[in-house]
């Protein structure tokens, strides 16, 4: 409003609002750069009460720009990223076992998976024996350090968590995997 407008003029420039407003009019230049300036950017010379002269402020340093929340925002999940890439690549891979715990794991997803797909009446322990087979055979003379039932119903509970399953067991899992096409299934893991 104009009323607000000439209290923040008065404010900013120590003036009397009644003096302000007893200004000659701009011309329409003048005026476009009077609402584009920074107040605080400018000096006025007064002679007898009237404005004779405007300048800027050679000691006048601009604020600093207000950041972008979206920028901010996207900074902070970028560097919460980058630390749990750090923790993952520095903690989770740490150790002899990690390592062999994860590549089982992986097998164990890669012939549980297709063969749910092939057999969708299976049951639990007909999955589990055929994971143990692969494992076995995948490595051999290694100890197996997945657990069949373990694993499922691990997938199961945050399947159940992030409302793919209404209940968190085999049959609900084994009917989802079973349903969706490979494309699915991997967008599933990658949030499981």
């Amino acid at each position: 409003s104009a009323e607000a407008a000439i209290a923040a003029a008065a404010q900013a420039t120590g003036l009397d609002p009644a003096e302000l407003i007893s200004w000659p009019a701009p011309d329409r230049q003048t005026a476009e750069a009077l609402l584009l300036a920074d107040l605080a950017s400018l000096v006025a010379t007064i002679a007898d009460g009237q404005v004779v002269g405007v300048a800027i402020n050679p000691d006048y340093t601009p604020p600093a720009p207000a950041p972008d929340p979206v920028q901010v925002r996207l900074e902070a999940l970028e560097a919460a990223v980058a630390r749990q890439e750090q923790a993952v690549a520095t903690n989770l891979l740490a150790t002899a076992h990690d390592r062999k715990w994860l590549a089982q794991k992986e097998t164990a997803k890669l012939v549980g998976i297709p063969y749910i797909q092939e057999h969708p009446e299976c049951t639990q322990e007909e999955v589990e024996a055929a994971v143990v087979a692969a494992l076995t055979a995948a490595y051999p003379g290694q100890a197996i350090v997945v657990s069949g039932p373990g694993i499922i119903q691990s997938y199961a509970d945050e399947a159940l968590a992030r409302g793919y399953l209404s209940e968190a067991s085999f049959l609900a899992l084994r009917d989802l995997v079973a349903a969706s096409t490979p494309a699915q299934v991997q967008a599933m893991l990658a949030v499981l």
